[in-house]
This record gives structure tokens, sequence and C-alpha cells, in this order.
């Protein structure tokens, strides 16, 4: 199965249009809800990550991961998270441009806000 994990300040509706294609495509895809595991108490990006692989390994054997900014950094977190055992999760982290193509953002305005692949602030996420 592909785990879609979506940016800061997305949500997993943000992957409705990828995961109808991928359906289309008979791939079963899941995109979790990355807040409710911020409901109890913040987590550092390692713990998040560790958090985040528990819960993919415990419903998919072989899972593969793919997120968009902070996703894509919780995503290399998830896949760091279990030293290698032939059934840790695989990960990608896509560089979200075609949000900002569907958002018709001009190029100056997209370098203007800094890269889409800015790191989040060290420390807990939020």
């Amino acid at each position: 199965m592909l785990w879609l994990l979506h940016g800061n300040l997305g949500s997993p509706a943000d992957w409705k249009p990828v995961m109808d294609a991928l359906r289309s495509n008979a791939i079963e895809s899941r995109a979790l809800n990355l807040w409710k595991y911020l409901e109890c108490c913040p987590k550092s990006l390692p713990e998040m990550g560790r958090v985040l692989c528990s819960e993919i390994a415990a419903q998919d054997k072989h899972p593969h991961i793919c997120g968009y900014s902070l996703g894509g950094r919780l995503a290399m977190h998830a896949v760091l998270a279990h030293p290698p055992s032939g059934r840790e999760p695989r990960s990608s982290a896509p560089i979200p441009a075609w949000r900002m193509k569907r958002n018709r953002l001009p190029a100056a305005s997209r370098m203007r806000n800094g890269p889409s692949n800015a790191s989040p602030p060290r420390g807990r996420i939020f």
C-alpha cells in the first residue's frame, strides 16, 4: 500500500486527486491525518517518525510512504526509525510543484515564499 503524508498546512484531503488517480490504476493508498498523532502532546521529528513507522507497520507488511513538505520529512524519519530488516517502509518526498501549478502561483512568488522543501524549525512539530 502507498501511505500518503500531507504537509504542515495540509490535511489528508490534499491527496484526493492523487488517490483518485491511483485508484483508477488499481493502486491501494491511504492518506494519514498527521494531526491526530499530535492531539495528546507535541513530538519531535524522530519521535513522530517512530510513531508513524509503528502505526504503518502494524497495518502493512510492505509499505511505501510518500509525503510532501513536512510529510516528506516525516516519511524520512519513519524510514529511519527502524534499522534495515527487509520489511522497512520505503519513502519518497516529492516537491509539491503540482500544488503550486494548481494554485497558479507565479514563479517569483514561489521563490519569495521560500523553497518548497524548506525544513521546519528544529525541535517539536506543531
